[in-house]
């Protein structure tokens, strides 16, 4: 998952899941980055339970829109290769098991941030953040 930001400079921050199905585990990292592409905060956490990768993929968004609110982040720009995560998002498509989810974060889009607009991004552009989701799953305990 992608969230690019405005912060006096356009800056982008980037979001991936990789979800383990096996276990019902997904790991959730997100890396913002800054204009000159510099890392301005990574994070990464496991989480359980998860029955969906597409549920993953909005855990993922969510924590990313409370990561960029804690930075002071006002504009952002996120990026999915999820079509159907674009959709509900946008609230052109409604998904029951993302309800809550999106909720969440419609309320952080509007009460947080002065703008948050959603795009499509291809999987090969989320690599960096495809290592580090797959480096927590690895290194949690099982």
């Amino acid at each position: 998952m992608q969230i690019g930001f405005k912060h006096q400079q356009e800056e982008t921050p980037w979001y991936k899941i990789f979800r383990n199905a096996a276990r019902s585990r997904v790991g959730l990292a997100w890396i913002l980055k800054g204009s000159l592409s510099q890392d301005v905060r990574r994070d990464a956490m496991v989480h359980n339970f998860v029955n969906s990768p597409l549920v993953g993929e909005a855990l993922a968004v969510r924590e990313g829109f409370y990561t960029a609110a804690n930075q002071g982040i006002s504009n952002l720009w996120i990026g999915s290769d999820n079509l159907t995560l674009i959709g509900a998002m946008t609230n052109k498509t409604q998904r029951k098991e993302l309800l809550g989810i999106i909720k969440d974060i419609h309320n952080l889009s509007s009460s947080v941030f002065v703008s948050v607009d959603f795009f499509h991004v291809h999987r090969e552009n989320n690599e960096e953040a495809d290592a580090l989701t797959k480096a927590i799953l690895r290194n949690s305990i099982m």
